[in-house]
């Protein structure tokens, strides 16, 4: 095929064509346009940005490349073997890690996509959409959720996976510094800064305990036992849900077979503490008897 240069320069008929005469090179000034089937394509302009389907620049600062879909969805392929890696990498230099300073990377291999910063992994996604984490060497690990940025310093928690103590703290921001306010250990311990919420102005339909509560704690049976899904060494302590769903069913949530039912333990020890001032009206009125007894 022979290359043609030609008398006119336009999208619809080029300057430089082979034997398709609407598809060729156009020189413009200080520009150079790949036009395909009479429409322009691609241009290269006087910074050497690139413009595909389009001429229009975008934002400064992030114009180097645009890709343009007049109608319908858009968008860019990095197609590799189904043993390697696609890779996007954002450089501030020209050799060692600087190469690849942060990067988006997706692993053909493991199906696992990565955000990598510093040169290092410090993100990914598996197939099975699970979500990791990944803190230097030497340093914890953490999720960072903030809520009205700029605002003010009191709307974010953050999420630790901590170093050599492995264990997992939940953090508030106040007054611009993070504060833990629940740990969970390795050891599966909990310890909360707080305490229990029970103010008035967050409860509805309140109504004092008016049930006979000695009888029914009569009837609940403490036990032992050890968790199938835990250390099977260690011994715990406490109730069976269903031993007190038949005493005290409004304490109890789930459904029997299901693996699922709950115990409300709160509820458990008011009705301890409404079962001891029962017993202490008995002790009273005993009291009142024997001294009487006594003084007959």
């Amino acid at each position: 095929m022979a290359i043609k240069i030609n008398g006119t320069n336009t999208a619809a008929a080029p300057g430089i064509t082979g034997d398709d005469t609407d598809t060729g090179l156009v020189y413009g000034t200080n520009q150079i346009d790949f036009s395909t089937g009479g429409t322009s394509r691609a241009t290269i302009d006087s910074t050497g940005r690139l413009l595909l389907g389009t001429t229009d620049v975008g934002v400064s600062g992030v114009d180097n490349l645009i890709v343009n879909v007049p109608s319908g969805n858009g968008g860019m392929t990095i197609r590799s073997g189904n043993s390697n890696n696609g890779n996007v990498f954002f450089s501030d230099g020209t050799s060692g890690a600087a190469e690849y300073a942060g990067y988006l990377q997706y692993q053909h291999a493991q199906d696992v996509l990565v955000i990598g910063t510093s040169g290092s992994e410090r993100m990914s996604i598996d197939s099975s959409g699970h979500l990791t984490v990944t803190g230097v060497q030497g340093a914890s690990a953490g999720l960072y959720l903030i809520a009205d940025q700029g605002d003010d310093n009191g709307d974010g928690w953050r999420i630790n996976s901590n170093q050599d103590a492995n264990d997992l703290t939940l953090a508030n921001n106040t007054s611009g510094s993070y504060a833990d306010k629940l740990t969970l250990t390795k050891e599966g311990n909990i310890s909360v800064s707080g305490s229990g919420l029970s103010d008035k102005d967050l409860k509805d339909n309140i109504a004092t305990v008016t049930t006979t509560a000695l009888d029914k704690i009569k009837e609940l049976v403490p036990k032992t036992f050890t968790w199938k899904k835990y250390d099977n060494n260690r011994t715990f302590t406490g109730f069976i849900a269903q031993d007190v769903e038949s005493v005290l069913p409004i304490l109890v949530n789930g459904t029997d077979g299901e693996k699922n039912m709950s115990l409300d333990y709160n509820g458990v020890l008011a009705y301890a503490v409404k079962a001891i001032t029962e017993l202490s009206a008995e002790v009273e009125t005993l009291k009142t008897k024997v001294a009487t007894l006594e003084a007959g």
